[in-house]
């Protein structure tokens, strides 16, 4: 059975001048806010039903609130390093003590400090188990309060390994233990008595994509998500989406195939849900969508003759391309993909090009 997921993401359309006639006006819902976050997933912007301004405040970097304006009617919660749109590491203000409560431990903004040490303190033994994201709160975000969740590049990184029995609050927030050599989530679901569906998730060719896939998939199922989303797809998407194209062509190639991979893997989801419990599965065949999708619609040609074209296997993670066996066939696929093809695109020769002839 096929259920649509809430993509949460804002989106501006045209500009259309409203009809104020007395027979078309109407009321902008009142009780409807959206909240415009910062690059660290803080919502400093909220508007009202209407699209107005409503609300707006500024930070300083540990959370301290400097600067606030409006809010009569309803008061913004997630003051810091939290906002709706990201609802699994959101943490709201108790306004009666000031301070945020992020599942492991307390943090007062104000003092820029934990009120109580890391759990995991021992092994971070050059961290003051005190300070918040390791004395860098411009570049990191804590979701839960005991351990970082992306390196200074924004990537995800696995949790440290532990030993056997070993319990933290990991990734967004659940509870995990060290269980047969692996993170598992710590709760008494069988992942073998499990029954997988497709669930749609909007493909917009945004990292958050991989994100929406694996918090959903955890608060479905309650099993440990395929390592893909979150290993592969959400950090190479913003390795390529962050990279400096040289040229118009690249830019473009680079947001189709994006968007592109995303479709591909609500079919493969669809076609075979099972593959979601099954991670070695889920990867094999998810890498075997990147050929087709880097090539749709022959896009890649236009890319001939231009340093884009040598940059798209040296973009994502190193293990992802030339140190693994998949990226190493994906690289020979892509080179028997150009073999076919004699001709340089050029805009007098558009759309498919003519087979390779050899000319020995």
């Amino acid at each position: 059975m096929k259920r649509f997921i809430p993509h949460k993401k804002i989106r501006f359309t045209p500009y259309k001048p409203a009809d104020n006639s007395d027979e078309h006006a109407t009321r902008a819902p009142q009780n409807l806010y959206y909240f415009h976050p910062n690059h660290l997933g803080t919502g400093t912007l909220i508007t009202n039903g209407g699209g107005e301004p409503y609300q707006y405040f500024v930070n300083l970097p540990y959370g301290e609130t400097l600067y606030e304006t409006g809010g009569l009617d309803y008061d913004n919660p997630y003051k810091f390093n939290a906002c709706p749109q990201r609802s699994w590491w959101s943490k709201e203000l108790d306004q009666e003590t000031g301070l945020y409560y992020y599942g492991a431990r307390y943090y007062d903004p104000e003092t820029s400090i934990w009120l109580s040490v890391d759990p995991l303190a021992e092994k971070y033994p050059g961290i003051n188990p005190y300070v918040y994201t390791a004395a860098n709160p411009v570049k990191f975000i804590d979701p839960d309060g005991q351990c970082f969740t992306r390196n200074e590049n924004g990537e995800y990184v696995p949790c440290p390994k532990g030993n056997e029995g070993d319990t933290r609050t990991g990734h967004f927030g659940y509870e995990w233990i060290m269980k047969d050599g692996e993170w598992q989530l710590n709760n008494n679901v069988d992942p073998n008595k499990v029954n997988y569906d497709f669930d749609y998730v909007e493909p917009d060719g945004s990292a958050e994509y991989y994100e929406i896939r694996y918090v959903y998939h955890i608060q479905k199922y309650g099993t440990k998500p395929p390592d893909y989303y979150l290993e592969y797809g959400y950090n190479n998407n913003k390795l390529f989406a962050n990279h400096n194209w040289e040229t118009d062509a690249g830019r473009e190639w680079a947001h189709k195939t994006a968007i592109r991979l995303q479709e591909l893997m609500n079919e493969q989801i669809d076609l075979a849900p099972n593959i979601q419990g099954d991670n070695e599965k889920f990867t094999k065949i998810a890498y075997e969508t990147h050929v087709p999708a880097y090539t749709y619609n022959n896009t890649i040609l236009k890319l001939q003759q231009t340093n884009d074209l040598l940059a798209i296997p040296v973009i994502p993670k190193f293990k992802h391309s030339f140190g693994s066996l998949r990226g190493w066939d994906q690289i020979l696929k892509m080179v028997g993909y150009f073999y076919q093809y004699s001709e340089v695109y050029s805009p007098s020769n558009p759309g498919r090009l003519k087979p390779f002839e050899p000319k020995f």
